[in-house]
């Protein structure tokens, strides 16, 4: 079942990257916010969340606030495309 969304995920990613490559001329600056997994679904077991954060590079969950910091990280900067 995870098909689709890794397909869309990467799809979007390439979409961001060739505007950001397309744009750039025109300072136009594209960016895109991809994270890993932010909050556990309510019905996860204590075995799935672990399952997931083993699975994660940092083997943690994000939380909200990580998304809130990239996106003013990118507003922010005048520089990142």
């Amino acid at each position: 079942g995870y098909l689709p969304y890794y397909v869309a995920k990467a799809g979007v990613i390439a979409l961001v990257e060739g505007l950001a490559l397309e744009l750039a001329a025109d300072n136009i600056l594209v960016n895109a916010i991809a994270p890993g997994p932010i909050l556990p679904p309510d019905d996860l077991t204590d075995a799935e969340r672990r399952a997931v954060e083993a699975a994660t590079p940092l083997g943690r969950w994000g939380g909200t606030g990580e998304i809130g910091k990239a996106l003013l990280f990118l507003l922010e900067s005048g520089f990142v495309t």
